[in-house]
């Protein structure tokens, strides 16, 4: 009873926190500017850092599959993904820095584990994707007028878009790490809707903001990189929504550095109906908190050094003694050309 009631308390705790971000979100502020931060689609040939990650964590538990009887703790990974894509404008309202687009593109993901213990080498947290596909979507940047700057002031804003794209992973060229087995699909096809949304509001003068972001996305993977089990039989076909809210404020400590406090949560559910589909690592949720410094005004796009304390519920721990996990790294999305 007390399992059932815990539950469903993480059940509301998600949704209130997805329906507080929203709303916030959701804010309509005026502006024509562009901003190293500005996710809007401009026309013709780009090179995009996507939400890379360079961080460590104790357990890992969104990104591992533990070996039985080893420690499977202490993980120092990188996640490198890097884009080429060309922006075809479909439509475009400068005036209220909006767009719709369509964007063939070509994606290389690099991921690495630095330490060097058994579950530290295996396959899933180092190897390379390379992928192909196309984007259809909308861009709404939100601004604000700053008077002192004489510019206006990136607030976030509102991306929607659907995609298809065709996956491959490969070994990881470090040959210390472990090879791709034979058993596990090489190739995915992945096709879905993504959202992202995200706003600040200055609270009182600017140097106190409260802020929200939501990411969002529900994709069909054919293999999703299956690995074959004792029976030696084919595991297609998952349809797996994520939901990942994050809302907090900032403060300016100096001109250049902003510290950011924030609560978050992470939830990830396969909906298909076969029995590979209730894997643990494609049904899992985490909650928690975190601290963040906003690089932005130093570096260009968004960069952030970031610590999270995390509880995960009993799905994600199956078969573990563990239900939390430390991650502290350094997270970036920037415009290289």
């Amino acid at each position: 009873m007390r399992k059932t009631t815990f539950m469903k308390t993480k059940r509301v705790i998600l949704v209130t926190l997805v329906v507080f971000v929203t709303l916030f979100c959701y804010h309509d502020a005026r502006a024509d500017n562009t901003d190293s931060q500005a996710k809007s689609q401009e026309k013709g040939l780009k090179i995009i850092l996507n939400l890379g990650d360079f961080y460590y964590s104790k357990y890992n538990f969104d990104m591992v599959k533990p070996l039985s009887g080893e420690k499977n703790e202490d993980y120092t990974l990188l996640s490198f993904p890097l884009q080429l894509r060309y922006n075809f404008i479909i439509n475009e309202e400068k005036s209220q820095s909006k767009s719709t687009f369509i964007a063939p593109y070509v994606n290389y993901t690099i991921r690495h584990d630095f330490r060097h213990d058994s579950w530290n080498n295996k396959y899933w947290n180092n190897n390379q994707i390379d992928a192909i596909g196309l984007q259809f979507g909308t861009a709404h940047d939100y601004y604000i007028p700053s008077y002192k700057a004489k510019k206006k002031i990136y607030m976030g804003g509102l991306y929607l878009s659907i995609f298809s794209e065709y996956q491959w992973r490969n070994s990881y060229f470090n040959k210390s790490k472990e090879s791709i087995p034979s058993e596990v699909a090489p190739e995915n096809f992945s096709t879905g809707i993504n959202i992202w949304l995200a706003h600040k509001k200055i609270i009182g003068n600017n140097n106190l903001r409260a802020w929200g972001e939501l990411w969002g996305q529900f994709a069909y993977q054919s293999t999703n990189f299956y690995e074959k089990e004792a029976d030696n039989k084919s595991k297609n076909d998952y349809y797996i929504g994520t939901l990942a809210p994050k809302a907090g404020i900032s403060y300016d400590l100096i001109k250049e550095l902003a510290i950011e406090p924030y609560v978050t949560a992470i939830c990830t559910k396969d909906f298909g109906r076969n029995q590979w589909n209730d894997k643990a690592y494609n049904n899992y949720s985490q909650y928690g908190g975190g601290l963040r410094i906003a690089l932005n005004k130093i570096l260009p796009g968004e960069p952030y050094i970031y610590s999270e304390y995390l509880w995960v519920n009993d799905r994600s721990i199956k078969n573990q003694d563990r239900n939390n996990d430390l991650k502290i790294g350094f997270s970036y999305w920037v415009k290289l050309f």
